[in-house]
């Protein structure tokens, strides 16, 4: 069962269109003042004319102060009539090691008794290639689910799993962490490799549009 996220305070709504793509994205924020966290769950749909797409199913970025960020990257992808379901979770800019153990522990305990294949993001060998894109110190631990084919309900389960082991970090206590990093990191480089990787797959998206989604998906907003 999906946990309450807290109360939406903020939506913002994203279209752009260039060339042969339509890129429609929808960021809403959420605040919990019980247990100070902050989330970001960003729906989005790439396509171009040729039918191929791009979707993020609920992508999210959670996070409560002195702890590093819960990040998964999800969605599904039909590109020249290949399907793929992509499931991605990790802790950017973790700092304590602790942090960092106990979500892949949870994570790996979980995923091998479900019997679900993934990959370590620190396997550089085996995770997909948008996810080497990421320096090494911003993919410290996490893991990868790729499936062929569209499979929302194991995207379903692996946002439950996740929660659940960020809950075990948020357990342990806090540390300080460059949570800015990632967000700039994002916003000024991811964007200029994401115009690169739809260019792969034919579509048109400028990096001024992604560095505008990752504006509004990464950086803190002010609603306190």
């Amino acid at each position: 069962m999906n946990k309450p996220l807290g109360t939406r305070v903020g939506e913002y709504i994203l279209t752009s269109k260039c060339m042969n793509t339509i890129s429609k994205q929808t960021i809403t924020d959420y605040y919990d003042k019980d247990t100070k966290l902050r989330t970001t769950v960003v729906e989005k749909e790439t396509k171009d004319n040729q039918g191929n797409f791009v979707r993020l199913v609920g992508s999210t970025i959670k996070h409560k102060e002195g702890y590093p960020p819960l990040v998964f990257d999800t969605g599904v992808l039909k590109i020249r009539s290949k399907n793929i379901t992509g499931f991605s979770a990790f802790l950017p800019t973790v700092a304590a090691k602790e942090h960092g153990t106990t979500f892949d522990s949870y994570a790996q305990e979980h995923l091998m008794e479900k019997k679900i294949g993934f990959f370590l993001l620190k396997d550089t060998a085996h995770i997909p290639d948008y996810l080497k894109m990421l320096p090494d110190h911003l993919r410290k631990c996490g893991f990868s689910v790729q499936k062929e084919g569209e499979h929302l309900d194991l995207i379903r389960e692996l946002k439950e799993l996740s929660f659940t082991a960020y809950d075990e970090v948020l357990k342990l206590n806090p540390s300080p962490c460059p949570v800015e990093e990632f967000s700039d990191y994002l916003i000024n480089v991811q964007s200029k490799n994401e115009h690169k990787v739809f260019k792969g797959f034919g579509m048109s998206v400028p990096s001024k549009v992604q560095k505008a989604f990752f504006t509004l998906f990464a950086e803190k907003t002010e609603f306190e």
